[in-house]
């Protein structure tokens, strides 16, 4: 573990973010107990990438290692979507609960709340933290797709919650191009 991330710091001092990326997720894989000091340098790398998914399915299952908050709620948001993905609903609901409000994802976690809370057919919860996506990717100028794609689940969980004219409401707010 420890090889991988001293190899993850050559490849980042060379200017090779990718290679340091896959450095650095060897070494967490292998022992994250032993290199969980790297995790800020892995998720800055996978930022920085535009792939952090392949920390995904490490974070999955640590996110007990000792880190400060800022990380640990951007550990738990990948976690999540890793749970997420795997059908664990309810596990990715609780690592959820774990993202600051602060942090730049929250937008995105609350509106994979919402879906995650749909998914267990419990639609009448997953409005709220729909709506407090919406309205945060609103104030924070997302793109059209994050707008359009959290109405449209807003619009889905009411339909499926049996509240059509609300549904309705929220299918009109959907542009025809969208």
């Amino acid at each position: 573990a420890e090889a991988y991330a001293r190899l993850g710091k050559v490849f980042s001092n060379l200017e090779l973010p990718y290679s340091a990326l896959m450095a650095y997720e060897q070494g967490l894989r292998s022992d994250i107990a032993v290199v969980g000091s790297e995790v800020p340098k892995a998720l800055a790398l996978g930022e920085q990438v535009g792939d952090s998914a392949v920390l995904e399915p490490i974070f999955a299952n640590n996110l007990r290692i000792e880190t400060d908050a800022a990380t640990r709620s951007r550990m738990a948001y990948l976690a999540a979507k890793e749970n997420q993905r795997a059908g664990n609903h309810a596990m990715a609901y609780g690592m959820l609960q774990m993202i600051s409000a602060s942090d730049p994802q929250y937008p995105d976690a609350k509106a994979l709340e919402g879906v995650s809370l749909s998914l267990q057919k419990r639609y009448t919860d997953a409005i709220v933290p729909l709506q407090i996506a919406l309205a945060m990717g609103k104030s924070k100028g997302r793109n059209a797709q994050f707008v359009d794609t959290n109405t449209m689940n807003i619009a889905r969980a009411y339909y499926s919650a049996k509240n059509f004219p609300k549904a309705a409401e929220h299918w009109a707010q959907i542009p025809r191009e969208s």
